[in-house]
């Protein structure tokens, strides 16, 4: 039974990416990436050394972003 909740926790829980995996789908270098979530602009959690992301997270804070600048330039619908 214990081994069946653990078995679907594990399931539902999302991996993680590094920061090298990661930086490709927002268009950065890593270590920008990186300098990113040290300055809190990007949603990334640092574990011992290194730093990672969850992609439906990352996801949608690039999605914000663009809607972001799509409404400060005046483009937004």
């Amino acid at each position: 039974m214990q081994e069946e909740i653990l078995d679907e926790l594990i399931v539902q829980f999302e991996k993680t990416v590094n920061s090298r995996a990661a930086a490709p789908l927002v268009g950065v270098h890593y270590k920008t990436l990186e300098e990113m979530a040290r300055a809190g602009e990007v949603p990334a959690a640092k574990i011992g050394k290194q730093w990672l992301f969850r992609i439906s997270i990352l996801s949608n804070w690039f999605d914000e972003q663009l809607r972001s600048n799509l409404k400060s330039t005046g483009l937004s619908r």
